[in-house]
């Protein structure tokens, strides 16, 4: 896996990290610090840099899921994590060390976000339904909410607690569908 870094709005790109052994598949900046970055990669390898990609360290997150489908980052130490066989993970210190915080084996997790430290959503695509979790206890409980009209789920956002966004495909016309 390899990442690189641009610091003029995209025209030139640097390799600030290269690993041919480690497939990458998701990314993070915590909102709250940009020298900071978290990237997972497969089957439980977490990549940690402090320096923006000066220098990567691999930590043991206790993660062992093959794929991490979403991740988020609402503090600089507060950041959760959740992939494609419905397990949800918090970290407290900056992605250190993992643990996870429920599961839902119906439920393949794509995308989230957090609006403070404790309230978020998680979307994905259940057998059978998509569906939006919600929680206001840091990940402890989620509640579950059927979304209607879409049947492949691809993002999700919500800027507060009350408004969300979001957007896939129906099967029916085959073309976007955003609530």
């Amino acid at each position: 896996g390899k990442i690189f870094k641009t610091t003029n709005n995209g025209d030139n790109w640097s390799m600030v990290y290269s690993n041919a052994d480690i497939y990458l598949t998701k990314l993070c900046v915590p909102v709250v610090n940009g020298s900071s970055i978290i990237a997972f990669g497969n089957f439980g390898i977490i990549l940690s840099s402090t320096n923006s990609g000066g220098n990567w360290n691999i930590i043991n997150g206790n993660i062992y899921s093959e794929t991490i489908g979403a991740i988020y980052f609402p503090s600089a130490l507060t950041g959760y994590a959740s992939d494609f066989s419905g397990s949800v993970y918090k970290t407290t210190n900056a992605g250190t060390n993992w643990l996870i915080t429920s599961h839902h084996t119906d439920c393949e997790f794509i995308d989230m976000n957090f609006i403070n430290s404790t309230t978020g959503f998680l979307a994905g695509d259940s057998s059978s339904d998509i569906l939006i979790w919600k929680t206001t206890s840091g990940g402890a409980l989620w509640e579950r909410k059927l979304v209607s009209g879409i049947t492949t789920l691809e993002s999700a956002h919500f800027p507060s607690e009350n408004t969300g966004f979001a957007a896939g495909t129906q099967n029916a016309d085959a073309g976007s569908t955003i609530l």
